[in-house]
């Protein structure tokens, strides 16, 4: 049996969904307001949760979050008039399957449920055979041994661990950021939970990244799964909302409405969007004659998708340009100078390009271009 609890307010639509609704096993439950949906899910235990971002006592982002503490597995989806950045941000953090724009139509609905306990379904699979590989990594050694000529052994380090090492300082930086902004909220609990996510999401970045330095013997194996460049930029912006905040760096998104789905590593490229997101913040810092933007824009032609990422920070100086990509070169105090040198790398295995276009004062923007997995109409 599947249970599904709806919260919402608009009395015509819970009626359309309890008489309409002919999904084969299931039963529907109501609430039109966030207090007694949350009630309800104290008395029973919901797969799927309908919820309206506008109900009248609370937002229903905060109904689905009551309720993913209640039933950890329940498959939470979206009914709104407006989707926004803000919500979508939000969204990502609650683990949010799906988003229904009103006016709903009874297909959508029943086709998002069924997608959503696909979704949970193959989740639940994968984090099964993570845990497997993770038992099989951890037995394996961090390092390799070669025996020298007198007998003795000689521990080496393969060259790509120091990339590893550098790709960890990205979220230590969202822990430590989420951490002072805990500290300084003691007394709203709303957000030091959110900040403890971030801790949270961060944590759990390092672990993978830990299991790849652990298995660095093996040759980079990148997995090859389709995916929305979108989404994978709307979780790398939320890893950094509390330093974007901090900082009061004004956030200006340009982006297709289309779905832009590329294949390849979705990690790797999630870690790519994060180096220049917080090399942009960093570039921004200490800014005074005005105030600093952080833009991005995503475009997509037939066969290509083009993502920039722009800030208008200090700038690159000429001479350097020519030099950010070589491995070591940083003109930052506590830098590593592998920041971009990884994210070139990993974008060449993925055959896509990023280019610079840089003006000492002004800004710098990144160019980055991927091949889309799915031919098409051409979009602007």
């Amino acid at each position: 049996m599947t249970n599904i609890l709806m919260v919402e307010d608009d009395a015509a639509i819970c009626k359309a969904l309890s008489m309409g609704l002919s999904l084969k096993d299931s039963h529907l439950d109501v609430a039109q307001d966030g207090n007694t949906g949350i009630m309800l899910g104290k008395q029973k235990s919901y797969d799927i949760l309908l919820a309206d971002l506008g109900l009248p006592d609370m937002d229903g982002l905060e109904v689905i979050s009551h309720m993913k503490r209640l039933c950890p597995d329940i498959v939470p989806i979206v009914i709104t008039g407006n989707r926004s950045l803000k919500s979508s941000i939000e969204a990502i953090r609650l683990d949010v399957s799906d988003y229904l724009l009103k006016p709903l139509d009874l297909a959508s609905v029943e086709e998002s449920i069924t997608q959503g306990l696909k979704k949970r379904a193959a989740r639940k699979k994968e984090n099964e055979q993570k845990l497997q590989v993770m038992f099989e990594d951890y037995q394996k050694q961090l390092i390799t041994t070669s025996a020298m000529p007198d007998g003795n052994k000689t521990i080496t380090f393969p060259q790509s661990l120091g990339m590893l090492v550098h790709q960890i300082n990205n979220p230590l930086t969202t822990i430590l950021t989420n951490a002072e902004m805990a500290m300084s909220n003691l007394d709203n609990n709303k957000s030091i939970r959110n900040q403890l996510k971030g801790i949270i999401r961060a944590t759990e970045s390092i672990s993978r990244i830990n299991g790849k330095i652990i298995a660095i013997e093996k040759p980079v194996d990148y997995r090859q799964e389709k995916f929305d460049i979108k989404d994978v930029m709307i979780k790398s912006l939320a890893m950094f909302e509390s330093l974007l905040d901090i900082n009061k760096i004004e956030l200006v998104m340009e982006w297709t409405k289309h779905d832009c789905i590329v294949a390849g590593d979705q990690f790797s490229i999630e870690q790519v969007f994060k180096n220049l997101i917080l090399n942009a913040i960093e570039a921004m810092d200490g800014l005074v004659k005005r105030r600093p933007a952080l833009t991005i824009m995503i475009h997509m032609t037939a066969t290509l998708i083009k993502v920039r990422i722009r800030d208008n920070g200090e700038g690159i100086r000429k001479d350097h340009l020519d030099k950010i990509y070589a491995p070591y070169f940083t003109t930052k105090k506590k830098g590593m100078g592998l920041g971009l040198p990884v994210i070139k790398q990993i974008l060449e295995e993925h055959q896509s390009t990023i280019k610079v276009n840089s003006k000492w004062g002004q800004g710098t923007e990144f160019t980055i271009t991927l091949p889309r997995k799915e031919s098409g109409p051409y979009y602007n």
